[in-house]
């Protein structure tokens, strides 16, 4: 199945879960500096394929800061609030004149992204509610050249400059990273963005975008509803090592730096990622338990 396909079919499951009238289980509030509407459909039907019934409360357009400010006026009672936004919507103009080289626009964005995150951290601080903040992904100013190398280099100084001002007023908060910008790059700029949307309604992002993001972002709220899982088990054999060791040896194993064997390399990477996190390892196999210990001890 497409990637947009997919999207339309989650859309298609919430619809029709819309219609049964389900009570919600946990209320997810949403505040943007842009149109996140779209975003119920494809966050409400990830968290339904998990057997999580969300409502949903939205927060007027562009209306952050005073979300955190009281965001019990603004949105009523939540369980989870998504905080979303991005350096052009808050900081449009600031961000016109520091692409024609205006340094004043620099500080002003930069003293803004500060700010913002001031405003979060105090109220993720206060709040009885998990808070999921994005970052905000490299700005797509409407008309801006992103091929001309100046203007490309212009903004991704006050793209870094914004991101870690922001990310320094939230340091020590107790907030959930929502990586915007990562999210973005994996789709792609152009198909994760939909210009037409964005001038007519303020709504920036592609059907299969709002997919992505939906899909993400169910994943951190379901981390906050349910345990974490706390091991992963593994074979050895064509798992953690190309090819079988009780018949190659060590030395004839795939894992290394060279094709296929980069591609175990970069599995067991990721796997001890998962160890730096807490999460326990473990082995289920076949193998001799000696050849095992081999490969640990003596590959290089």
């Amino acid at each position: 199945m497409s990637s947009t396909a997919a999207a339309l079919a989650a859309q298609r499951r919430w619809l029709a879960h819309r219609r049964e009238g389900a009570s919600p289980s946990v209320v997810v509030g949403v505040a943007a500096s842009f149109t996140a509407e779209p975003l119920e459909s494809y966050l409400g039907a990830h968290l339904l394929e998990a057997g999580v019934v969300a409502g949903f409360a939205f927060a007027e357009y562009n209306q952050i800061h005073q979300v955190c400010f009281d965001p019990q006026a603004a949105l009523g009672h939540v369980d989870h609030l998504i905080v979303l936004w991005r350096l052009e919507d808050l900081f449009a103009t600031a961000l016109e004149r520091v692409s024609n080289g205006d340094t004043d626009a620099f500080e002003e964005i930069t003293s803004g992204a500060a700010q913002l995150g001031q405003a979060i951290a105090g109220m993720a601080s206060s709040a009885a509610f998990p808070v999921i903040v994005s970052v905000p992904p490299f700005p797509r100013p409407i008309g801006v050249d992103l091929v001309d190398s100046l203007v490309g280099l212009r903004l991704a100084r006050v793209h870094g400059a914004a991101l870690e001002a922001f990310l320094g007023a939230l340091e020590g908060t107790p907030v959930r990273w929502a990586d915007l910008n990562a999210w973005q790059l994996s789709v792609g700029v152009e198909r994760a963005h939909d210009v037409v949307k964005a001038l007519a309604y303020k709504q920036p992002y592609s059907t299969e975008f709002w997919h992505v993001v939906g899909t993400h972002l169910g994943d951190i709220v379901l981390r906050e509803e349910r345990p974490t899982p706390k091991c992963v088990v593994l074979d050895c054999d064509n798992t953690l090592w190309g090819g079988v060791v009780g018949e190659e040896g060590v030395g004839g194993i795939e894992l290394g730096s060279a094709f296929p064997g980069s591609g175990f390399l970069g599995f067991q990477k990721s796997l001890k990622t998962l160890k730096d996190r807490g999460v326990l390892l473990a082995i289920a196999s076949k193998n001799n338990p000696q050849e095992v210990d081999d490969v640990f001890t003596q590959h290089d």
